[in-house]
Order: structure tokens, then C-alpha cells, then sequence
């Protein structure tokens, strides 16, 4: 406890030194995730992926600069079989002040609740090692070792939920609502300093292929509680097509973004995303950069759940990457 005080003031002393690295929040900057790797947006979007098994890459290159430029990697699998999804990733995650590195559990379960009514239930579970990250933190004569100190072990739970009705959908999930520290043996946050994110969307159908490919709009918005720092407000708009995909997005802390993205051979995809820098926030930024990259297939007469139209749907092709 007494360790964790003196780091905590030390870090407190230099944040006005190094306001660009201390000032991001801590969440995983995952708010552009709308196509793929979503679940870590909400565990439960697991459940809208398309195809039964799907492997996916993501990362995002935060505000660029010289030095220490926060970077998250993650790398998922992801299994869906009718009204349960489930699936596990690796991910570092750097926060400007601590690298996290670890690994992750998904689940995900859609419940009928009769009529057009369905409420889907998930869960992300994380454990991985925290390490500080920004040297720039520790002078040349230390006054604390908190370079060799700073190296714990965290398990964090993060659950949601989503009531749909027909095309639209309501969510909510906490980022962080369990939380332990096995080194320091303890909880990391407070019952104030959680996560929260309310969310709402709507899937339009546009048009549908003669291979039943079908072609959506779906607008999302969302509001995320940050303890300590500026509560975010967002907007997504996601274009999917059998062959491609677009999206346009605003955060009021991160700032507008725009992606795109192709289909090939209906077994990979591949695409990227820009978000311009905000200056609505206390350390402004420039230019983040997001790519994703993405191998899926069938099995032979799939049965899968469509989270977005609320039905079970077949699919009697084999796409193997």
C-alpha cells in the first residue's frame, strides 16, 4: 500500500511535464471497433459476426510522435454457433504510462424472449502483466526503483449486455467492473472509477445480393463514462457490403474518423482507419492511424445466429482461408 502511494504521487508530480503521455485515458481506445473485433466494444457483439470462425487483427497507432506513441495490438479468435459465441485473444496495450500485455476471454449468449424480443449477455475476461511504460517518468538518479517495481499482475472482468427489438438495440457495458491486482493484492479501481458506456443502434437493410449477400447501415451512438476524465460522446455509421466496407465515426474526446475495407475470395479482409486529432481535450492531438486484418470460413451447413436481423441463418458453403 505504502509502495503504491509513493508511486502514485510521483507519477501525480510529473504529469505536468509530461501532460502529452499522462492524459489519455485508460480505456482501450477501442471505439472505432464496428466491423470487427467488436466484442471489445461490447462483449457481446461476438454474436454479430457472420461467419462461424474468424481470426482478427487490430491496431491502433495513437497520436504519432517521436517518442513513446501509445500503440494497442490485438489479435482474436472467434467462434459462433447459433445463439452462443465464444473466443480468445492476445493484446499490449499501452496507455502512455503503463504497457499491459495479456491475454482475453469472450462469451456471449443470445436469449429469446419470444416475439422480436432478444436480450444477448457477454463478457470479457482479461489477465495480464503491468509494466511501466514511459522511462521518461523515472529520473537519472531515482529517488524510488519504480522501474523494477512497477510490474504487476491485473485480472479485470468486463460485462454487457443488449436488448434488442427487431432492428434496434439498446446496450451497456463496464469496462472494468472487476478488477484485482494479485501482486498488489488488491482492487485496481474504486466503485467510482469505473467504466461505463450506454449505447443504442439500428440496422437498416439495404439490399440483398443473389448470393444473399446482404448490404446494411447501421448507425451506432454511445456516451462512455470516464472517471477522471472528460466523459466521451460518439457517433458511428457502418456501411457493410458482401464485398467491402466503410465507416464514419466522431468521438468528442479522440475526434472524426474515417475507414474502409475489402472482402477478397470471401476469406480475408482488410482495411483501415484515420481518425483526425481533437483539440476539444486538454492534451489536443494529431492524427491516429487503425488498421485490421481478417481471415473467416464456414462450416458445412452453418447455423449461426444473426445478431443484426434477430433470426438463425444457414449457410451450406465451405470458405476456408
Amino acid at each position: 500500500m505504502v509502495k503504491k502511494l509513493f508511486i502514485g504521487l510521483f507519477l501525480m508530480s510529473s504529469s505536468l511535464a509530461f501532460t502529452q503521455s499522462l492524459e489519455l485515458p485508460p480505456d482501450f481506445r477501442q471505439h472505432n471497433l464496428q466491423e470487427y473485433n467488436s466484442n471489445l466494444f461490447n462483449p457481446v457483439f461476438s454474436l454479430r459476426q457472420d461467419y462461424e470462425n474468424q481470426v482478427a487483427l487490430w491496431s491502433r497507432w495513437q497520436w504519432q510522435g517521436i517518442d513513446a506513441d501509445p500503440t494497442t495490438l490485438y489479435l482474436s479468435y472467434l467462434r459462433n454457433q447459433e445463439r452462443l459465441s465464444f473466443g480468445a485473444g492476445f493484446f499490449q496495450h499501452n496507455t502512455g504510462v503503463y504497457q499491459q500485455t495479456g491475454g482475453m476471454l469472450n462469451f456471449a449468449y443470445n436469449i429469446a424472449l419470444g416475439g422480436d424480443f432478444n436480450l444477448a449477455l457477454g463478457v470479457n475476461i482479461f489477465g495480464y502483466q503491468q509494466q511501466l511504460m514511459d522511462d521518461r517518468l523515472i529520473p537519472g538518479e531515482p529517488i524510488l526503483p519504480i522501474g523494477d517495481e512497477v510490474n504487476d499482475f491485473v485480472f479485470q472482468v468486463m460485462p454487457g449486455l443488449e436488448l434488442q427489438i427487431r432492428d434496434f438495440a439498446v446496450g451497456v457495458v463496464s469496462e472494468n467492473m472487476l478488477d484485482f491486482n494479485f501482486t498488489e493484492n488488491g482492487s485496481v479501481t474504486e466503485s467510482d472509477e469505473k467504466i461505463f458506456t450506454v449505447m443504442a443502434r439500428y440496422a437498416f437493410p439495404v439490399m440483398q445480393n443473389t448470393s444473399g449477400g446482404q448490404t446494411t447501415l447501421q448507425p451506432l451512438a454511445y456516451y462512455r463514462r470516464v472517471p477522471g476524465y472528460d466523459n466521451q460522446m460518439g457517433l458511428t455509421a457502418l456501411w457493410s457490403a458482401p464485398s467491402y466496407w466503410a465507416q464514419a465515426g466522431y468521438n468528442s474526446f479522440y475526434g472524426a474518423s474515417l475507414g474502409a475495407g475489402v472482402r477478397l475470395f470471401q476469406m480475408v479482409s482488410i482495411g483501415g482507419l484515420v481518425e483526425f486529432g481533437s483539440n476539444n481535450n486538454d492534451v489536443g492531438g494529431d492524427t491516429s492511424y487503425e488498421v485490421v486484418g481478417v481471415t473467416e470460413h464456414w462450416d458445412t451447413h452453418t447455423t449461426y445466429y444473426d445478431l443484426n436481423n434477430g433470426a438463425f441463418r444457414e449457410h451450406e458453403q465451405i470458405y476456408i482461408p
